[in-house]
């Protein structure tokens, strides 16, 4: 873990994946918000700050190369760093 503690913004609409990477880094001491939607998880991303969004590839309410061309092309959220999630790789994978 690093130094210093990261904030980490879930946005998954699938609530069982959600839970599981939610527990995963909580458990590895990481501040830790999670968002079933785009809007409601940009909005955090923009008014909050966060050091990393993990961010669904399935959303629903936008295809996920818009969203992160949102996140990226907005000054204020630019340095965000994103990683792409498909549906139920990221807790298998981090499980091990």
């Amino acid at each position: 873990m690093p130094s210093k503690i990261e904030t980490i913004v879930i946005v998954d609409p699938d609530l069982a994946s959600q839970r599981q990477l939610e527990e995963l880094l909580r458990s590895a001491g990481y501040p830790v918000a999670v968002s079933e939607s785009q809007g409601e998880g940009f909005r955090f991303v923009r008014d909050v700050g966060v050091d990393l969004l993990l961010l669904s590839a399935d959303l629903s309410d936008v295809q996920c190369c818009d969203a992160l061309a949102e996140v990226k092309g907005n000054a204020a959220t630019a340095g965000t760093r994103v990683i792409l999630l498909t549906q139920g790789a990221a807790a298998a994978r981090a499980r091990g």
